[in-house]
């Protein structure tokens, strides 16, 4: 009934039905299962990475905002943590803003040039997503059941994340 009610039982109880009334068309599901299967067939971890950009700069004086250089380095450190072999890891880099492929140099990425619905189901069909602090994260890491590791410009608790299965509720 409010911004601030919240059901995580409900959520979880019903998620089949909430996932069967907001499967995309078949136009953005087949797009991305072809680039998903083709990722899939190069790479055995493939890891979505979420930039929020555009309004980030300037609202909340950039509280929330993470720089594209800061967002590679949190990336890198996703790596190191998590033990995963860099070469068999591809970031899947999702933005409102384009992106320098240079700042992710040394890090096998795709960058997506499709529109958020489209990223949206992208980045919900990675093996976890580390995104900004916002609900579209969140939402992917709900929709495909992942985990969702926030980004931020600081230090990121990483023990906090270790043990992180399935959905943002």
């Amino acid at each position: 009934q409010s911004w601030l009610f919240r059901n995580p039982a409900g959520i979880e109880k019903y998620s089949n039905k909430i996932m069967e009334k907001l499967r995309p068309k078949p136009d953005i599901k087949n797009g991305v299962e072809k680039t998903t299967a083709e990722l899939r067939g190069k790479f055995k971890n493939i890891i979505g990475l979420h930039i929020r950009q555009g309004d980030y700069k300037t609202w909340r004086e950039g509280k929330y905002f993470v720089p594209q250089k800061r967002a590679g380095e949190i990336a890198g450190e996703y790596l190191n943590e998590t033990g995963l072999n860099s070469a068999e890891t591809c970031f899947v880099v999702t933005s409102d803003e384009k992106i320098n492929p240079e700042i992710f140099s040394g890090l096998n990425t795709h960058i997506s040039k499709g529109n958020a619905v489209h990223d949206l189901f992208f980045l919900s069909g990675t093996d976890a997503i580390i995104g900004s602090d916002s609900t579209f994260g969140a939402f992917a890491s709900y929709l495909g059941n992942i985990p969702f590791i926030v980004m931020q410009g600081g230090a990121i608790d990483w023990a906090n994340h270790s043990n992180q299965k399935g959905r943002a509720i």
